[in-house]
């Protein structure tokens, strides 16, 4: 089964740990955390997670936060908001709904029921993303080279890097910004012919 990347969003540092604890799945990984500030957002973006964990106090729970939710559309990046909480009700539930939050859960959850419940729910989107044909987006790599002196194998170094990661499957773009010497041009890989 393919990992499950998990972004953990919350200010309280307590909240954060007791998530930390209920990861016993190998399978789900936290890629990275974020607090609710207007920068949280293009971070949680930028990590590209699978799912993201809203982890917050019952008091905090306000339109304000389902409109921060709201307003990363995460269901773009095929990501899963959920949110954690100490106290769940219904109006909760329903404004979550409203944001497109697609569970609700008790802090206190079994580390074993949370695990459960991530898998399902990661599993479903990514079955709905197949059935939609849309494409997750993935996070991208870049990797330069360069010096500043001439014939030490940069374009030798960076073509066979890129036919390496080619060959196993990845997508490959090749930009070569010598723009007075450069040999390479702009070259995608896997070559078509």
């Amino acid at each position: 089964m393919e990992k499950i990347n998990l972004v953990v969003c919350s200010n309280d540092t307590e909240y954060k740990v007791a998530l930390k604890n209920k990861l016993v799945d190998d399978n789900i990984e936290i890629i990275g955390y974020a607090e609710f500030e207007p920068s949280a957002k293009v971070r949680i973006q930028g990590y590209v997670p699978d799912v993201v964990a809203f982890l917050v106090s019952k008091t905090d729970i306000d339109s304000q936060l389902m409109d921060f939710i709201e307003d990363m559309n995460l269901a773009a990046l095929g990501a899963v908001p959920i949110i954690l909480t100490d106290e769940v009700s219904v109006d909760i539930v329903n404004m979550a709904a409203q944001a497109g939050v697609r569970q609700v859960m008790d802090i206190e959850v079994s580390p074993e029921e949370f695990c459960k419940d991530i898998t399902k729910l990661a599993s479903k989107e990514r079955k709905h993303s197949v059935s939609q044909n849309t494409e997750k987006k993935t996070r991208s790599r870049v990797y330069a080279f360069f010096s500043g002196k001439g014939g030490v194998g940069k374009t030798t170094l960076c073509t066979n890097t890129a036919v390496a990661l080619a060959s196993r499957g990845k997508k490959t773009l090749l930009i070569d910004l010598d723009l007075q010497f450069g040999e390479e041009t702009l070259t995608e890989f896997p070559l078509t012919v």
